[in-house]
């Protein structure tokens, strides 16, 4: 088992939160690259775990030899059973916003505030790259990981990634929420939009449909060392 650090976005840590994402799409790097012939060089779509143990993936090589260069390994990262800890946008109170923060509930100085939770305000905030472990305060159990094609995505797999219906049906009747637009291409395209947003500059936007893995994962709202400590216990 590793611990590893990820980062999310402020609508995604909401996501998190509110128990919407279980699933992440992270570009596979480095890209495999596609070859003509009767085995082209693209990656199975496979969760393998190879006789060392290594849990991974596999290509099928261009170079018609030597055999045994057919096959080229791509571990996976993360794997099963990993630890992730969440890094979003925080800052540190530095010091006492008014004169009376133990009455009016005014943050303290040391206290740790996060964007996603308390909204755009004056604060400086800092980015995500940047929070310590420390104060985490997200870890996901990794699951499950798999490698796909970025389009093959399904609409259950957009609802998995956080993507939400905002419709005047299924607002106002959310019993009806499946049927109407989860069979449909409606949350597809706003995860499209939601991945271009961040990865489209990149050169891996929706149209590119780059290979991604998917990471499933549990959500425990604590920081890692908590989580640990209680799993040594």
């Amino acid at each position: 088992m590793t611990d590893r650090p990820i980062l999310f976005s402020s609508p995604m840590i909401q996501a998190l939160l509110e128990g919407r994402k279980t699933h992440t799409r992270r570009i596979l790097k480095p890209q495999p690259t596609a070859c003509g012939g009767k085995f082209p060089g693209a990656i199975y779509e496979s969760d393998y775990s190879w006789p060392t143990g290594k849990h991974g993936c596999f290509t099928v090589s261009c170079k018609p030899h030597p055999p045994e260069s057919y096959l080229k390994a791509y571990p996976l990262k993360p794997a099963p059973g990993d630890l992730l800890w969440v890094r979003e946008t925080w800052a540190r109170i530095e010091e006492v916003e008014c004169g009376c923060s133990e009455i009016c509930g005014c943050p303290q100085v040391g206290e740790v505030r996060y964007r996603a939770t308390v909204g755009d305000d004056e604060r400086r905030w800092k980015p995500s790259i940047f929070m310590p472990r420390k104060y985490s305060r997200i870890t996901l159990e990794v699951t499950n990981v798999r490698v796909e094609l970025l389009q093959k995505i399904s609409a259950k797999d957009a609802v998995s990634e956080g993507v939400q219906l905002k419709h005047w049906i299924t607002g106002n009747y959310p019993e009806h929420d499946i049927g109407v637009e989860r069979e449909g291409e409606v949350l597809r395209n706003k995860f499209r939009n939601l991945w271009n947003t961040l990865n489209e500059s990149r050169g891996f936007g929706w149209n590119a449909n780059p290979w991604v893995t998917v990471t499933e994962f549990k959500v425990h709202r604590c920081n890692i060392n908590e989580l640990t400590s209680k799993a040594v216990a």
